[in-house]
């Protein structure tokens, strides 16, 4: 139904990692047969307009757009985006009722990302197209349940497709997100060990190494939990959180370490979110690979 519905060949979509999911790498897997996702976090309007311009020139196939609405700017993305008009937006990270209906006026796709039931059922009634939700599994910003626990109580709570995220890295995890009644999966920690993804050498062969008790979860006492691998600069800021340190300087920290990450290789002190599901992920693949395999899909 997802892949039908989005004209995808795999039922499959690309989690919006920040600094990551970027135009390009985004257009990689919409050519790669399911829906690439560029992610507009930290991005200017301008910066906004360009990506979409950049992945609409490297792939003829249908690709989405996520705002996070925490964003100081998430108003005049918005606004960009409706004028823009890519096949699908995702909206995650607040309130996205106020939204929603613009986006379908304008004829676009508008899906929710949420970890909340409550907030799925407000967002149903608001008829969002689907809702994708994140367990706590999954890789970077999460809340406190389970994929296995929040898919099955949101499918029988809505009738809008629901889409599993978190912890679904292989075809044995995605086939138990289909049995909890799911449509589809949006995936992150898999993709980042992809040949096409656009991260530093030294974070995919971390990935691909870690175990099973290797992440962590940072910034749960603030109200922002991450979780990422199990390092020097989280181990530093489970000590600041002890500390009490401020929600302003803890965000100055966490994106320069992702940056050190993802652009430097920095292993050590940078910050390399990655889901729970990491210790079974054991190759660096292309995209399409990844795809066939994840969906058991035969040529």
């Amino acid at each position: 139904m997802l892949h039908n519905y989005l004209q995808i060949k795999y039922p499959l979509i690309q989690g919006a990692m920040a600094l990551i999911s970027d135009a390009t790498f985004a257009a990689h897997v919409s050519n790669a047969g399911t829906l690439g996702v560029i992610a507009t976090t930290n991005m200017s309007v301008a910066e906004v307009k360009q990506a979409v311009d950049l992945c609409r020139s490297q792939t003829s196939l249908p690709f989405g757009v996520n705002v996070m609405l925490s964003q100081v700017n998430h108003k005049e993305i918005i606004t960009a985006l409706l004028a823009l008009r890519p096949q699908v937006v995702i909206l995650s990270a607040g309130n996205p009722k106020p939204y929603i209906q613009h986006f379908k006026k304008a004829n676009i796709i508008v899906l929710v990302v949420t970890n909340s039931v409550t907030l799925a059922k407000h967002v149903a009634q608001k008829h969002a197209d689907m809702i994708i939700m994140e367990g706590f599994e999954a890789g970077g910003h999460v809340g406190e349940m389970t994929t296995i626990s929040l898919i099955p109580q949101v499918v029988d709570t809505i009738d809008n497709p629901t889409i599993a995220a978190g912890g679904i890295v292989d075809a044995r995890t995605f086939k138990a997100a289909l049995g909890l009644g799911a449509v589809g999966a949006q995936i992150g920690t898999r993709l980042i060990a992809s040949q096409e993804c656009p991260v530093h050498e030294n974070y995919k062969q971390t990935l691909i190494k870690a175990k099973a008790h290797d992440t962590t979860i940072i910034g749960r006492t603030l109200g922002l939990p991450i979780r990422c691998y199990k390092n020097n600069f989280t181990h530093h800021m489970l000590n600041l959180e002890k500390q009490s340190i401020n929600k302003k300087m803890w965000q100055s920290l966490t994106t320069a370490a992702y940056q050190r990450a993802i652009i430097d290789g920095d292993t050590d002190n940078g910050m390399m979110m990655m889901g729970q599901n990491v210790g079974l992920i054991h190759k660096i693949k292309p995209l399409h690979d990844i795809f066939k395999e994840l969906t058991n899909h035969k040529e």
